[in-house]
């Protein structure tokens, strides 16, 4: 028995050894060998599925929470994604398909609505993203730990423009095609301003199991002045990302219908129609309410005999009349503001669901949602609704038009007021502003819009001519061809508010104590037709204004174009 205890000394001194050995075997594996292992066993991947945690911090924005689940084809690159996100209370989710470089949004799940945006794609394959991170393996920290072996880079140097590009994620997509587009052009053209990755390779299996990135680019495509950080609009995004089934995931298939049938933003503004025979991709002409009534408030808008109001600011309700009735008839209790009607509809925005656009029979049924936008300054034009909205992104307000399907499309980024008129945008960007004009099918071009160098209060368009205050001379009345040719003083008298028919311009008169003016746009000649008058609107050949009825009330009156037979409104 004296022999055991060096039996066991023995044994022991064998186990120790095998330990040792396996840990220098371990110590034996430089990062370069790990990656170079990593980089044999990715190439064999075909199909993926992934996970990612997307968080958004701007500052107008907030923080935006987003969930991505999908599976990706490695060769020919293609990928199905669903993505779902949460920002102040509301959830928004979109599908993605990915293949042959396009990319298709699911914009309408119940008409089976999809649309082709496009963008350029640009993709490493997995094992070429482990090549491209053994490259420049000086950059990164590598350590070992029980969850595997771990690279992290942190820069903001020369080199980080071209890891950003091929380890970014092309499965990352937002929830709305337009936005995906914008954003996908601003990191091409910006790229971060400091980029942090981390990946995880598993020791066993040296598959890259996880990965995570954080960067932070300024959101203007303009150049920034880099001494001047108060016009840097920065974003920040931090990726988590989870890699699964990497060789039993199933083969991605798009459906062949998804390709054939979808959409791009083009088909969708010009349709089946010809640019060539017609002028303008979508106008025909008619208008919900006309230049001049949305300037004064949209208050009163008609389908040509019925004659629909609504002060949301004073009361509840849409009210309808026509010429003989002796009571105006309610036909909702909405609070409902900037009235249009076309052909059996009347649009409003909805001042108690946060001026979200709504539309129903001008008899107040059939109330259909069309828009979840606090909508401003809401224009109908041939079935397309138009309107501001503040853009959480930068905290201006921006122009989207909406088709009759609800495919939103932002037409400017930034303005203060505008109209449409044929197949044009005429807008300024600032109160008081210098106006441009571009047409609704150039937008997006590289041309600039043409520019009307002459600063403006309000302004309407009416038969080709622009109708403005002056910002230069005391608010007199001018107007200027669409051309900027022809420009002509109308009026010595200050305006407040004006509306124009025919050969005929009304208008209050400030000047001459707010009273309402007429002037003859063949002699210039003017007159006055009441001793006070605002908020002019002009409906089936009548003038619609209000004027105080007390010292603290104001009732709607309504005359002939003429003058003649002034009357109190029924409102």
């Amino acid at each position: 028995m004296r022999f055991r205890p060096l039996f066991m000394a023995a044994l022991l001194l064998s186990v120790l050894a095998f330990f040792v050995a396996c840990e220098e075997d371990s110590e034996q594996l430089t990062r370069e060998e790990i990656l170079q292992h990593s980089i044999e066993v990715m190439k064999k991947i075909e199909t993926y599925s992934f996970e990612m945690d997307a968080i958004t911090n701007e500052a107008d924005m907030g923080t935006l929470i987003s969930y991505l689940s999908g599976t990706a084809k490695v060769q020919p690159l293609e990928a199905y994604i669903e993505r779902s996100s949460k920002i102040s209370g509301t959830t928004m989710k979109s599908e993605v398909y990915i293949t042959g470089g396009e990319t298709y949004f699911l914009m309408d799940e119940e008409s089976d609505l999809w649309i082709n945006v496009s963008p350029k794609i640009h993709a490493l394959e997995p094992a070429e993203e482990i090549e491209l991170i053994l490259k420049n393996i000086d950059l990164f920290h590598f350590t070992e730990d029980n969850n595997g072996y771990r690279f992290s880079i942190f820069t903001n140097e020369e080199e980080m423009l071209t890891l950003w590009k091929g380890l970014f994620p092309f499965y990352y997509v937002m929830d709305d095609p337009l936005f995906h587009t914008m954003i996908s052009t601003i990191r091409t053209e910006n790229g971060p301003a400091s980029f942090t990755y981390e990946m995880i390779i598993d020791k066993e299996t040296f598959h890259r199991t996880s990965a995570m990135l954080e960067y932070t680019f300024n959101m203007s495509l303009l150049d920034v002045d880099a001494e001047n950080d108060e016009v840097e609009n920065k974003m920040t995004e931090t990726l988590y990302i989870s890699y699964d089934a990497l060789k039993e995931t199933n083969e991605v298939t798009v459906p062949q219908t998804v390709i054939e049938n979808a959409k791009t933003y083009g088909d969708i503004l010009i349709g089946n129609r010809d640019p060539l025979k017609e002028k303008a991709g979508f106008y025909t002409g008619e208008k919900g309410n006309s230049d001049g009534n949305h300037l004064n408030g949209s208050y009163f808008a008609t389908d040509g005999e019925a004659v629909y109001y609504s002060n949301w600011m004073q009361e509840s309700g849409i009210y309808k009349w026509t010429d003989g009735q002796e009571e105006k008839e309610l036909i909702s209790d909405v609070l409902a503001k900037d009235l249009n009607v076309m052909g059996d509809w009347l649009y409003y925005s909805d001042e108690r669901d946060r001026f979200n656009v709504y539309r129903m029979k001008i008899d107040g049924t059939e109330v259909e949602k069309v828009s979840d936008d606090y909508a401003i300054d809401l224009r109908v034009m041939d079935g397309w609704i138009f309107y501001k909205a503040n853009n959480p992104l930068n905290n201006k307000q921006s122009l989207f038009m909406v088709s009759e399907e609800g495919v939103k499309i932002q037409l400017i980024d930034d303005l203060f007021r505008y109209t449409i008129y044929e197949d044009q945008v005429i807008y300024q960007t600032e109160p008081k502003g210098i106006l441009y004009v571009v047409g609704i099918n150039e937008l997006g071009q590289t041309h600039p819009p043409r520019v009307i160098e002459y600063p403006v209060r309000t302004f309407i368009v009416d038969d080709g001519w622009i109708y403005f205050e002056s910002a230069l001379n005391g608010a007199k009345l001018y107007r200027v061809q669409l051309d900027g040719t022809n420009t002509k003083q109308l009026s010595t008298d200050e305006s407040q508010g004006f509306n124009v028919v025919g050969d005929a311009l009304y208008f209050t008169n400030v000047t001459e104590d707010h009273s309402l003016y007429k002037i003859d746009l063949s002699t210039l000649e003017a007159e006055m037709l009441d001793e006070r008058g605002s908020h002019i609107h002009i409906i089936n050949d009548r003038i619609y204004y209000s004027k105080p009825i007390s010292a603290l009330q104001l009732g709607w009156f309504q005359m002939d174009l003429d003058g003649k037979n002034m009357e109190r409104a029924p409102f």
